[in-house]
């Protein structure tokens, strides 16, 4: 992973300006395999938003970024920490 150019403003999902910072990632084909079938369960997705909000549920798991009140838990991912 390296650093391809600078950062890029963008708009997030609620409309706030917000910036960016565009990567280049590179994964082995089993990985884009995965990756692709995650974007095809949720259809408005991209791989780049698929790769965010897989990064974001790891570090938030693992608390290192706070878990938001109002986000959404998979019943799946459901446990005695995030059923609130």
């Amino acid at each position: 992973m390296s650093a391809a150019q600078g950062p890029v403003k963008a708009t997030d999902a609620n409309g706030h300006q917000r910036t960016s910072e565009t990567i280049e990632l590179k994964l082995a084909p089993d990985l884009v395999d995965l990756l692709d079938a995650f974007v095809s369960e949720r259809n408005d997705l991209s791989r780049t938003e698929a790769v965010e909000i897989a990064l974001r549920e790891w570090a938030t798991d693992r608390g290192l970024l706070p878990r938001k009140p109002d986000s959404f838990v998979p019943i799946e991912k459901l446990n005695a920490r995030n059923d609130g």
